[in-house]
């Protein structure tokens, strides 16, 4: 893509009222697309089960969950109890729940997993804070293409400290993707200074993998690496390009991993 073009739609993504526009506008617009959990409460349940390197009774069976970033619904949540949980909280800061969706979502695990809904939705709530949750209060902490948008990673990783129990684990599953026309690694061309000034759309501060095991790790967790996966061919388009502050501060792997999965666990 380029250069030009891409710095050019970058600064119109944000700077311009998109919201002003046409709602089936915005929804072709990249980086405006519903999240999973939105459109299928069972992907997200498939993809935490896919990646947790421990039993089901260590994580979800039993367990008392929290998910963060959940969006309009808290399907995933439903499936979380559905399959075994205790009970589930969903965290979502940002996005009013859609109860039309999320009511259908309820119905839907409801029937898949034979659970009647009063009960379901009985073990199932929602936050718009951390700060009111208890102490110690988690089993497990779950986000899917959450932390790439966190901007203060060390206010996140206290707050999740504080609310995990001794023993507790934490899956987070990371997209370090561009998030924009589907070109992966654009958003490394830039120097701090001109990606918060004109191109960073308020909520993708370019955190590296290796930035978010240093947080967790910084906090007390025991961090670790479950996966990280590479797109090589759009990588090498743009890696002799990569600004040079970003390539003295992060090594070639960390530069274009594209997803990332990292388990933590709280010490007993």
């Amino acid at each position: 893509m380029n250069t030009c073009l891409y710095f050019s739609a970058r600064v119109a993504r944000r700077f311009l009222p998109l919201a002003s526009l046409p709602k089936p506008w915005r929804e072709k617009l990249p980086g405006l697309r519903p999240n999973l959990g939105e459109l299928r409460q069972d992907g997200i349940w498939h993809i935490y089960r896919k990646n947790v390197p421990v039993p089901p009774d260590q994580w979800v069976e039993g367990r008392s969950v929290l998910e963060i970033g959940t969006g309009r619904t808290n399907g995933s949540c439903y499936m979380l109890v559905a399959h075994g949980a205790r009970h589930a909280v969903s965290f979502e800061p940002f996005r009013p729940l859609d109860s039309g969706r999320d009511a259908k979502q309820l119905a839907d695990v409801s029937t898949a997993c034979k659970w009647d809904e009063t009960a379901l939705s009985a073990r199932v709530s929602r936050v718009t804070t951390i700060g009111v949750l208890p102490d110690e209060a988690f089993d497990t902490v779950l986000s899917l293409a959450v932390l790439e948008h966190v901007t203060d990673m060390t206010l996140l990783a206290n707050d999740l400290w504080r609310v995990l129990k001794p023993g507790g684990v934490m899956l987070h599953i990371v997209d370090y993707r561009d998030h924009f026309f589907r070109y992966p690694y654009h958003h490394l061309l830039w120097s701090d200074k001109t990606w918060e000034r004109w191109l960073d759309p308020g909520d993708l501060p370019r955190w590296r993998i290796s930035d978010h095991v240093s947080f967790f790790t910084k906090r007390g967790f025991s961090t670790r690496i479950l996966k990280s996966s590479v797109i090589e061919s759009e990588f090498v388009k743009i890696e002799s390009r990569i600004h040079p502050s970003l390539k003295s501060r992060y090594d070639k792997h960390d530069l274009k991993t594209a997803y990332g999965s990292i388990w933590a666990e709280k010490p007993a």
